[in-house]
């Protein structure tokens, strides 16, 4: 159970941390494919270096699967942004 516990923080955080990305990038970038881009290589590299961090601490086992988790809930807060920017523009 505390397994589950671990893996879904890890996305709902990255989720939130790409939503947050992205807005930051929007702001200054107005080219979409830029702007997802760019957020999404930003929480690729903090996603992997975080588990680069966990190799030099006692204790913790580094995971590329975890990295992969992280960036598709990045991936997921990004898309969320998105579809709700979308709908704003829409109405």
């Amino acid at each position: 159970m505390e397994f589950f516990i671990r893996k879904d923080a890890h996305l709902i955080i990255f989720f939130v941390f790409g939503f947050l990305t992205i807005c930051v990038w929007r702001t200054f970038v107005k080219n979409n494919v830029i702007t997802f881009s760019c957020a999404l290589l930003c929480v690729l590299f903090y996603a992997s270096a975080g588990e680069l961090h966990q190799k030099f601490t006692g204790g913790r086992t580094p995971l590329w699967q975890d990295v992969m988790l992280d960036t598709f809930g990045g991936l997921l807060g990004i898309l969320c942004f998105l579809i709700i920017n979308r709908s704003r523009k829409q109405h």
